[in-house]
């Protein structure tokens, strides 16, 4: 269920009762007696999200359901009487629009867990209870927007992760319990916190393996189990593990393990498996890659393509310039031997002749980018310049290149925020990082040869893979020049929770400049970091978004803005902040950190969409985001005073597919899409307007008529 299109279905004709039980409400049926009728009733709290709690008035069937409250903010075990309207939301029964709310009483003991099987819980007697499924093993990691699945032998079941954010283990074992929910034609089980998610192997990792010491011929691998156990760690050039395994060298049976890994190669990826065992029993284990460190320079340098505030450098200047298409082309001139593109859009002619003169000069080129996407510039590259178009789900929306992969101190990699549209190489707010290291590029070579199907010059579109067909098979942590770096790829890499770990570390600062943020884990993450005293700022662009976080993190206090112009000016008559980064502990702290790349913070981008994310600690680097940051930020406070906007107010917004608005004179209709094309128009006169939407996709698009704008969102 997506927790925030609630509230737009609550337009209904209402009869009024009193007094109902929850059973009383929940019915015998698919669907509640009382739909679409205002009633009463009271249960204990047993579960608590941003906007919403789920309430229990027993332990019999039917005894749960789920409240829509964006006001209330309940705790677990209050004992709560309210008054609202009962909607099904897709056969979830729901209650919503509540007008009367009254804690009764506080700290009660929950009620108990109904234990049934994986496959006895899918049922509708047990929706918005609390349920427990026990000894199941996780059989699939990712179901796609972080939902995982477990199975005790009687047939699976979700794990949803509205709540609480889990990252599991393919075939481990688990115990989870929390609430039961429906949604998107699945039952789904609803962890609430880490006590939900029990390990229930004898022997397990506690800490999962973790490189560290990373040198360019040597690294450690540490991890911890619950018992004390022995270690051994497998590796290779390939997942065969062909090169042999290293022993823990504690004599001695214990619950850490650390082992070296001497006299390996330089910028080289290595496969490698750790395993602990113990009473006969053995850790579940699967295979991942790791880097050792470059030779390289690690030369790391930033542009943005709009003004910065240099008054707060500390180190090093900001770049600002309005020729980031210049500097686009000066790295593809770099290319001696490779280039690998990924790319979502591009509208620049001169770019892609400078990658048409590259493969003139004899440089290898490949260039992946979205099926979908607005490219028809491409229709002039090279024909002899292989291309692939991904992402039949979602979108490939990579933006990242590798140049000369293969040499020590020529190799690059450029990524960031920005499309090479027409908007984002110019009017939009966007990042560019470029990051000369030889590890690193090869850590995006292999995610690039993933979608590319093969290692050659000639793409395999058998093998190709996107979006949820991808692995977690790539290095993720690094040395550049000293500087702890990170790199993640969605979907398969969990990204949502890389960031969220960021922010919940942070001690003193945070600072975000995102174009959507939907994401709950994260929202949820920066409130805690609010509470716990992080100074806090953000802008969020893209508000309109079903599910966006604004309000409830303004709601909590948090410093966060929806983003205006300095002349009031929003997207389409204003440029979009395209940015997707993050800053923690910019000014003081053990552990500056900078987080950019393609990754939106939502369901979407984390689940289904391909993006690549840096996390870089290093403080020179996270205060020229700062830079940034302060004149967005401060533009944006400057700006929101003495504003007459001029908005259509169009309903209902979302919409399936009809919507209306009033406009006072003749004028012309756009319908424009989140690329900035008009993708319609239409004359049309002053009055009440009825417009269908037709057969868009699912998404956010824009109604213009003269000065007037509108967001609008399409959800069927």
């Amino acid at each position: 269920m997506k927790k925030h299109s609630l509230l737009f279905l609550c337009l209904f004709s209402l009869t009024f009762s009193f007094g109902q039980t929850i059973a009383e409400i929940q019915g015998t049926g698919d669907a509640s007696p009382y739909e679409d009728q205002i009633v009463s009733t009271t249960g204990i709290v047993t579960a608590v999200d941003e906007i919403s709690y789920f309430i229990q008035d027993g332990t019999a069937p039917r005894s749960g359901v789920y409240v829509y409250d964006a006001t209330e903010k309940p705790s677990l075990g209050d004992q709560v009487s309210l008054t609202a309207t009962v909607v099904e939301f897709f056969e979830l029964t729901e209650l919503v629009d509540v007008t009367a709310f009254e804690v009764l009483s506080s700290g009660n003991a929950l009620p108990d867990y109904i234990e049934l099987s994986t496959d006895e819980l899918k049922n509708e007697d047990y929706e918005g209870m609390l349920v427990k499924a026990k000894m199941a093993t996780c059989t699939d990691t990712d179901l796609g927007f972080s939902e995982w699945q477990i199975d005790d032998g009687s047939g699976p079941i979700a794990v949803d992760d509205l709540i609480y954010l889990f990252t599991p283990t393919l075939h481990t074992i688990y115990t989870v319990s929390g609430p039961l929910t429906y949604s998107f034609s699945a039952y789904k089980i609803l962890p609430r916190f880490a006590e939900d998610v029990v390990n229930d192997l004898p022997l397990y990792f506690t800490v999962n393996p973790k490189e560290y010491d990373i040198t360019s011929n040597s690294i450690k691998v540490s991890w911890e189990t619950n018992i004390p156990s022995s270690g051994t760690l497998e590796y290779g050039l390939t997942p065969a593990l062909e090169l042999g395994f290293f022993i823990d060298p504690n004599p001695n049976d214990d619950t850490y393990h650390s082992i070296s890994m001497p006299g390996l190669q330089p910028a080289t990826a290595y496969y490698i498996k750790a395993t602990s065992a113990a009473n006969g029993d053995a850790t579940p284990t699967s295979i991942r890659v790791i880097s050792t460190a470059s030779n390289s320079t690690g030369d790391v340098k930033v542009y943005f393509n709009h003004s910065v505030d240099n008054s707060l450098a500390t180190n090093e200047l900001a770049v600002s310039t309005a020729s980031i298409i210049d500097t686009i082309i000066s790295y593809i001139d770099l290319a001696e031997q490779s280039l690998d593109i990924t790319m979502y859009e591009i509208e620049n002619e001169d770019i892609v002749n400078a990658i048409n003169a590259a493969h003139n000069r004899g440089v290898t080129v490949r260039y992946i980018t979205d099926d979908m996407g607005n490219n028809s510039v491409l229709d002039n590259l090279n024909i002899d310049i292989p291309l692939v178009k991904g992402n039949t789900v979602g979108i490939m929306h990579d933006k990242f290149m590798i140049v000369d992969r293969a040499s020590v101190n020529g190799s690059w990699v450029m990524t960031g925020s920005m499309n090479q549209t027409i908007n984002n190489l110019g009017w939009d707010f966007n990042n560019v990082i470029c990051v000369q290291d030889q590890a690193l590029a090869n850590a995006f070579y292999l995610e690039f040869n993933e979608m590319w199907g093969s290692t050659g010059d000639t793409p395999d579109p058998a093998l190709a893979k996107f979006g949820e067909d991808k692995a977690d098979n790539t290095p993720h942590c690094f040395t550049i020049a000293g500087r702890p770096t990170e790199l993640y790829f969605s979907p398969s890499d969990g990204t949502a929770r890389q960031i969220q770990k960021r922010i919940d570390a942070a001690e003193n600062e945070l600072a975000f400049a995102v174009l959507v943020f939907t994401e709950n884990s994260l929202g949820t993450a920066v409130k805690e970091a609010h509470d716990r005293g992080v100074d806090v700022k953000g802008i969020i662009d893209y508000v309109e978004f079903n599910g966006s976080e604004l309000d409830f993190l303004v709601n909590s206090g948090v410093n966060v803005i929806d983003y205006q112009n300095a002349d009031g000016t929003q997207w389409p008559d204003g440029p979009t902040l395209h940015h997707k980064y993050a800053i923690v502990d910019y000014m003081t702290g053990d552990h500056p950190t900078l987080i950019t790349g393609s990754h939106n913070w939502s369901a979407s981008a984390n689940s289904i969409h391909d993006e690549n994310t840096l996390i870089i600690e290093d403080a020179t680097l996270a205060n020229i985001y700062y830079q940034e940051f302060s004149a967005r930020f401060n533009g944006v406070m400057n700006s929101t005073t003495g504003i007459a906007w001029t908005a259509l107010k169009v309903h209902p917004n979302p919409s399936s597919d009809l919507i209306s608005f009033d406009i006072p004179e003749q004028g012309v209709l756009q319908l424009i899409n989140v690329q900035g094309q008009v993708i319609n128009q239409l004359a049309v006169d002053a009055g009440t307007i009825n417009y269908s939407l037709g057969d868009l996709p699912n998404g956010v698009y824009y109604v213009k008529v003269g000065t007037a704008v509108a967001k609008v969102v399409l959800e069927r």
